[in-house]
């Protein structure tokens, strides 16, 4: 069902064009319209936001005899389930192209924040031609949502694992996912018969269980998954050289490396990025170590870089609600 069905006046769904980045960092939304704000080091970002009010929305939302002095404001709408948090940023313009810069401290942010562009009337008007609307505070026009990522998404990267969904059958047909590694690039098959685990991961909501259910299933399969490719990635590399040499990096498939590139600090978190390597090189020969490796860093780092027990705190928050 369309936007505009739910409001008594004309509205512009979608016709205001938003986009953010962040203009101290080479950060741009991402395909999705995504901005990978957990990239950022500092307490404190510069966040833009740049906005464009097509004339069309402005003939569609106003009377001919407004038009000229619209009494409307465009603000840039930021809100937070998991932050518990909504604040409201005006964007300043010509009329057509509107801009904001806005700063955010990121330790009153956590997860996923929804931004989106809403332009909204300022004055009332008692006798508003039929079809418009005239109350203050009224919805005229908005943008889409994107959304500003304040902690790395816990599924997989997408150019490290594919991520398909299929029917499983046999003895698979109870599973939620499956780890393939048969193919040079490893795959995650994502089972589309359970009931509900299509609609709920793919959900835009961010409000009640549906989010809360998602972001909880998303830990418990990425923590899998990484420990899977981690600990595959580990054990080839034990494999490589020889009694008398350290492993080579260079003998493990490009995914292996990849993954431990990303991993590595997390795994070492008391070493630099070249010290971590030499220490996991010079580790991986000696077998106990390597247990220590597969059964406490892996785990520990998982936990401490995707932060997942913000999906348990996730689904408590829904039900103290």
């Amino acid at each position: 069902m369309p936007a505009e069905s739910f409001y008594p006046y004309r509205t512009g769904a979608e016709m205001v064009l938003l986009h953010l980045d962040l203009p101290e960092r080479e950060e741009h939304q991402a395909s999705d319209e995504s901005l990978p704000v957990y990239r950022c080091s500092s307490a404190e970002i510069q966040l833009r936001a740049a906005a464009i009010v097509p004339d069309a929305v402005w003939e569609k939302v106003f009377d001919a005899s407004e038009r000229t002095h619209p009494p409307a404001k465009l603000w840039l709408v930021a809100q937070s389930m998991e932050s518990r948090s909504r604040q409201a940023f005006e964007l300043k313009g010509d009329g057509q192209v509107f801009e904001a810069l806005i700063r955010l401290n990121t330790d009153d942010w956590a997860g996923k924040a929804e931004f989106q562009a809403v332009l909204a009337r300022t004055t009332a008007r008692d006798a508003s031609p039929s079809g418009y609307a005239s109350d203050v505070g009224a919805r005229l026009a908005w943008s889409k949502a994107h959304l500003a990522l304040f902690r790395e998404p816990p599924v997989p990267q997408r150019d490290r694992l594919k991520i398909q969904w299929k029917k499983f059958e046999g003895s698979q047909k109870s599973q939620l996912f499956a780890l393939d590694h048969s193919e040079p690039q490893p795959k995650l098959w994502l089972n589309s018969e359970v009931e509900g685990l299509y609609d709920v991961l793919n959900s835009r909501a961010v409000r009640g269980w549906n989010p809360a259910i998602a972001e909880n299933t998303s830990y418990l399969i990425a923590h899998q998954v990484w420990t899977s490719l981690l600990a595959t990635a580990i054990s080839h590399l034990a494999e490589t050289g020889d009694s008398d040499s350290l492993p080579d990096l260079a003998e493990l498939l490009e995914w292996e490396r990849l993954v431990l590139e990303d991993w590595i600090e997390s795994l070492f978190p008391d070493r630099q990025r070249d010290a971590a390597f030499d220490l996991l090189l010079d580790s991986v020969r000696q077998h106990y170590f390597r247990e220590e490796l597969l059964v406490q860093r892996i785990p520990e780092a998982i936990q401490e870089k995707l932060n997942t027990y913000r999906g348990f705190e996730h689904l408590l928050k829904e039900a103290g609600r």
